[in-house]
């Protein structure tokens, strides 16, 4: 169950707990919440239609569900932008809809949608090439060990312990050179 139903179902258990009590200001002091609270959570649990924020119909779905999509077909656009691209599609919003829509689902910044995209990158494509195709430019390709060689250099540092006899004003450095067998 989710965490707002863990917290509606514990309501929804106090209330009844308050509701058989004779007094319900004592019976709320004693369960640690404000008399105002449980009159509130009541008229919730009695009354769902009415708090349109849980009853979400089928097209207001869509169009938080068309939100979400722009913003995160482009993360770098604020809710103004978003408006006007909806409205390109049709879709007639207020920039406070789009802007409580980005909130709500933890989107309302440039860096949580960017960070979102993120998390879900796609993952590298793998094309494998037949060996009768021309391979590409700058490719190499050996079919048995030791047909075909490679070596690559780097420079680790200048470090004053390879400074060899007189030469102390010059920087000894250290390079590193591997050899590969391409196969």
């Amino acid at each position: 169950m989710s965490m707002h139903g863990d917290l509606l179902e514990l309501r929804m258990q106090l209330v009844g707990v308050i509701d058989v009590s004779a007094n319900k200001s004592l019976a709320c002091a004693k369960a640690g919440i404000h008399r105002s609270n449980y009159y509130r959570w009541k008229n919730y649990i009695n009354h769902p239609a009415e708090h349109p924020q849980q009853n979400v119909g089928y097209k207001d779905r869509a169009i938080i569900q068309q939100i979400v999509a722009v913003a995160l077909v482009f993360p770098q656009l604020g809710p103004r932008p978003v408006r006007d691209r909806l409205a390109a599609i049709d879709v007639h919003v207020p920039i406070s809809k789009v802007w409580r829509t980005l909130v709500k689902e933890n989107l309302n910044t440039k860096q949580k949608r960017y960070g979102l995209l993120k998390q879900h990158k796609m993952p590298p494509i793998i094309v494998e090439r037949s060996k009768s195709s021309k391979p590409y430019v700058g490719s190499l390709d050996a079919d048995l060990p030791g047909d075909l060689g490679q070596i690559d250099c780097f420079l680790v540092g200048s470090f004053k312990e390879t400074r060899i006899g007189q030469a102390k004003n010059k920087k000894g450095r250290i390079w590193q050179y591997t050899a590969i067998d391409v196969a």
